[in-house]
């Protein structure tokens, strides 16, 4: 059943329109074209072919289709990707059976579950449901985030589940239960429930706040779920499910530490708000299990952001700790000035005229140097302490800025505020980047065993492309196939052709796509063709004259070799002279 889901969608949803729905695509002859989402570079690499239905990079080598690009761009399983295509499709999925389900399923299952639970014990409990009107929260917007509250039970939502047929293993998976002396007891006790969700809506953690009516100073006010399979708070932000489509409309987020700040931000017309799911940030933006990270999700929708952190200590070290690793991923970075009485962004939003002052904040939030001088002078300490303050914590940051101008402007605002000359700041600035280098260093070898493998990678591929594309019915390269079959009987040695076809079978379908492209940017020259051909010739027979030198080294006298290395030599400066004459 999930075989036709997927072909029904599919047909739907044409991958121009998916893709182009995240990231701006441009025609390119028969294929659309864009700078990847998947790595940094500064020309298209990427390419979506309608008529296939796929896509491919030719940078970083990421393929597939709508739900390979959705999995990959939200950082969702394929199921996730589905739920979120079908939703988009109008096509309504028929739930699963507990008999083909497997433990992932189950535990998202469990986890819905108990969201539902939340849900009704929330419209049960009057005092849980007072607290969070009297945040001013709605009772619509209390459905969108699907608010609830787990009850002072030890065990009530356990028993539950296990009443649904959850195990307890299931159960601990989840991160709902704890293991006793008496057995698995509730994680939420007494608490209004924030479910966490990933990027399709799907409930994977929750965030829960203790009533104040309960709160005796001994617990947390906030419990977190604990990592588990499918909740890595890397790479979770609260509320993205909902903000996302805003943050691409909007073309910058804000962000900001609790769920109350993002829920009224949404129910007063700031609905590009996410919340940071725990404090760790990643220098990059995915993970080491290729899912993105936090920043990773935010800077694939927008490069701007605006942070709204809270002013004290733990805000403080997490603005600087968000600046240090955006910069390096080419973010641009605001923060909004320090708002009197140390307020959140709950607190203005729930107060009188909150979303205009609100609003009138976000407008004056200053660039990352300027806003962090302002904060170390506000606090009137002695001019030693801002001067450490300054090479500690600003000077680091402004050692990450790309450019020599960015940097230059940001130590003639050090001189602005701290009278310390530019000259003197620029110096510190360039013994911290010389110390300490951010380096970003790529390579991509082939391997010195086998023949075939020392073969020069990239021209192996691309004639391998033409071959392939060439072998199409209706593909623009087909009238050379001939051609491309003449070089393979006459030139290559079979043992190289047959090490080849093997090695790039697998890839044929990006590669064909790849000479589709090239050959299309070189308006469809048939000079394109013949030099691409001659490339790979001459990278064979360099490959075979390296193998024939080496064996001369130890039988410098055999005529054959020699004659063979000669003959050899004379192909090479044949093919360079055709090459020379297209």
């Amino acid at each position: 059943m999930q075989g036709s889901h997927v072909e029904e969608i599919k047909s739907r949803l044409p991958i121009d329109d998916v893709i182009g729905s995240y990231i701006t695509l441009e025609r390119k002859g028969k294929y659309l074209s864009a700078r990847c989402p998947f790595h940094n570079e500064k020309s298209g690499s990427f390419y979506v072919s309608p008529d296939r239905g796929t896509y491919y990079c030719f940078g970083c080598g990421e393929k597939g289709d709508i739900f390979s690009f959705v999995e990959r761009y939200e950082g969702l399983d394929f199921r996730g990707a589905l739920t979120e295509l079908a939703r988009r499709a109008g096509v309504e999925l028929v739930p699963v059976s507990k008999e083909s389900i497997d433990r992932k399923e189950s535990i998202y299952m469990c986890l819905e579950s108990a969201t539902k639970y939340f849900e009704s014990n929330l419209l049960q409990n009057s005092d849980a449901l007072k607290y969070v009107k009297d945040r001013t929260v709605t009772p619509e917007t209390i459905k969108k985030f699907r608010i609830g509250y787990s009850l002072p039970d030890w065990s009530g939502l356990t028993n539950h589940l296990k009443s649904l047929g959850f195990t307890d293993e299931i159960i601990l998976a989840a991160g709902l239960g704890i293991t006793g002396e008496k057995g698995v007891y509730d994680r939420f006790r007494a608490r209004v429930m924030f479910p966490i969700e990933d990027s399709s809506g799907r409930t994977i953690g929750y965030s829960g706040r203790i009533l104040p009516s309960l709160d005796d100073g001994k617990s947390g006010k906030y419990i977190n779920s604990p990592e588990t399979e499918i909740y890595h708070k890397s790479n979770i932000l609260y509320g993205f499910s909902h903000a996302k489509p805003f943050i691409r409309k909007h073309d910058f987020s804000i962000l900001v530490e609790g769920q109350f700040d993002v829920v009224l931000s949404h129910q007063n017309g700031f609905p590009n708000t996410v919340a940071v799911s725990g404090t760790a940030f990643s220098g990059d933006t995915e993970n080491e299990r290729g899912n993105p990270t936090q920043l990773g999700l935010l800077s694939r929708l927008s490069k701007n952001i605006i942070l709204a952190l809270d002013s004290d200590d733990a805000g403080e070290k997490a603005k600087l700790r968000v600046i240090s690793t955006s910069l390096p991923l080419g973010l641009s970075i605001k923060l909004i000035k320090n708002i009197p009485g140390s307020k959140d962004p709950a607190d203005i939003l729930s107060g009188v005229d909150g979303s205009t002052i609100w609003k009138d904040t976000l407008k004056e939030s200053l660039a990352p140097v300027e806003s962090l001088c302002k904060s170390i002078l506000d606090k009137k300490t002695t001019r030693d302490i801002e001067i450490n303050e300054v090479k500690k914590n600003i000077l680091p940051i402004i050692a990450l800025f790309p450019g020599a101008v960015d940097r230059h402007e940001s130590a003639r605002i050090i001189e602005k505020y701290f009278s310390l000359p530019t000259d003197i700041v620029m110096k510190d600035i360039e013994n911290l980047i010389k110390n300490n280098p951010l380096v970003i260093t790529s390579s991509k070898t082939d391997a010195p065993d086998g023949n075939f493998k020392n073969i020069n990678s990239n021209e192996r591929e691309k004639f391998w492309g033409l071959y392939y594309a060439s072998e199409l019915i209706d593909g623009p390269l087909k009238p050379y196939r001939e051609k491309i079959h003449k070089c393979l009987e006459d030139s290559i040695p079979s043992e190289i052709l047959n090490q080849d076809k093997i090695e790039t079978t697998p890839n044929k379908e990006e590669l064909s796509l790849e000479a589709e492209v090239d050959f299309i940017k070189s308006k469809e020259n048939p000079a394109f063709v013949e030099d691409v051909i001659l490339q790979y010739e001459e990278s064979v027979f360099r490959v075979i004259v390296a193998k024939v030198k080496e064996e001369l080294t130890r039988n410098e006298k055999d005529i054959n070799l020699i004659t063979q290395y000669t003959e050899l030599q004379k192909k090479i400066e044949i093919i360079k002279q055709k090459r020379r004459n297209i």
